[in-house]
């Protein structure tokens, strides 16, 4: 009887944690920092909007410390090439900066869809703390389902970061 009770208080405490907790201190999205309903266009873009972007500065991306360093570089890594069955171009840019203490870069790469309209392409970005070779193969040989940049509805993601600590990947 009392393995029994374990196994049901595991369980329960199984599902408690599963459960999925409602969000706190969520702002409702169409509703202004002073109560004030959004039923317009101009509403949205001039005031809505630009509340959120600062919640989402304040709680989420933060502010850049510094601004933009005067050394920052980009320069092409590897020559474009035609990518995931003619689909998409694959550019890889070396980005570079110096510092008072180091120097960085990392290696951008880019898919961009060879049936995009507009020019620049709009993009996703994926930063991956994993190792790169099984898991954002720039050649696309180790394809890993923690970034699926080939998807089965025939769209293509566009862009991923590999970083770089003296010229080597991480």
């Amino acid at each position: 009887m009392k393995t029994t009770m374990t196994i049901l208080s595991a369980f329960a405490a199984v599902a408690a944690l599963a459960a999925e907790p409602e969000p706190k201190n969520v702002p409702e999205l169409m509703t202004t920092k002073s109560g004030e309903k959004v039923t317009s266009v101009e509403t949205w873009e001039k005031v809505r909007r630009p509340e959120l972007m600062e919640i989402f500065l304040e709680n989420e991306y933060g502010r850049r410390p510094v601004e933009r360093p005067d050394s920052l570089s980009f320069e092409t890594a590897e020559p474009d090439k035609l990518m995931m069955d003619g689909k998409a171009i694959r550019k890889r840019i070396r980005v570079s900066w110096k510092g008072p203490l180091a120097s960085q870069s990392f290696v951008f790469t880019a898919f961009i869809p060879v049936t995009a309209k507009e020019r620049p392409a709009p993009g996703f970005i994926l930063i991956c703390n994993r190792p790169a070779a099984a898991n954002i193969d720039p050649e696309r040989v180790n394809k890993s389902e923690f970034w699926p940049a080939e998807n089965p509805s025939g769209t293509v993601p566009i862009c991923r970061i590999t970083p770089m600590v003296g010229g080597q990947s991480l």
